[in-house]
């Protein structure tokens, strides 16, 4: 039983140091700094959002017609990671939805950036008796060993409608599937840090002890 013990404790000592721990599912990034150019079309939060790496982008009837044929909007903020933990992937989803009658038709652009690297979301037109639908995202991914903290991002969108006489034309902006607003995701990862070397030695021989523990015992 006294063995017994000793191999217990040793094993329990080895996967302190060498386990991993689910913590960086339980991290939450900070979103920050939000700016919405004229006329505001994205609504951009009144201060930081924390307790979640997902970030749900309000829409102020973000939609071209026959009857106002421009929309156009940029939002940016920065995505901060926290202590301990990197940004490893951050991907952004929207929609766009189109319907134009028997004369008329429209178009969707837009780009997210990303600490300057830009993604664009497509450039759509949609051309007479049209109802579409098209769901579109963008993702950026980062190595661990890049230790990526902060992201600045811009998001711009672009819509044009144009209706023709005896016809109709109405584009607009919602979220991915059947939800409302665009989304933003941010994916964290444990902070590399290296071990020191006695950590190493330290790690080898509580190895060795289990070995030596299991080869006593018999298993």
């Amino acid at each position: 039983m006294k063995k017994l013990n000793v191999l217990a404790r040793t094993t329990i000592i080895g996967a302190a140091l060498l386990g991993i721990t689910g913590a960086s599912n339980a991290a939450t990034v900070t979103f920050d700094n939000f700016t919405s150019a004229v006329p505001k079309l994205f609504v951009a939060p009144g201060g930081p959002v924390t307790g979640t790496n997902l970030l749900s982008i309000s829409l102020d009837e973000f939609v071209a017609n026959s009857l106002s044929p421009v929309a156009f909007d940029t939002i940016a903020f920065s995505v901060t990671a926290p202590t301990g933990f990197v940004i490893t992937k951050i991907e952004y989803k929207e929609s766009t939805h189109a319907v134009i009658t028997t004369a008329g038709f429209a178009a969707s652009t837009g780009s997210l950036s990303a600490n300057g690297d830009a993604h664009t979301l497509g450039f759509h037109m949609y051309g007479s008796a049209t109802d579409a639908t098209d769901d579109l995202s963008t993702l950026f991914s980062y190595s661990i060993a890049d230790a990526t903290t902060l992201v600045n991002v811009v998001i711009t969108n672009s819509l044009v409608a144009v209706g023709f006489p005896g016809g109709t034309s109405t584009v607009s902006k919602a979220g991915p599937g059947a939800l409302l607003n665009p989304t933003f995701e941010v994916t964290l990862a444990a902070a590399p840090v290296p071990l020191p070397p006695a950590a190493w030695m330290l790690g080898s021989a509580l190895v060795g002890l289990v070995t030596v523990g299991r080869r006593k015992l018999g298993v």
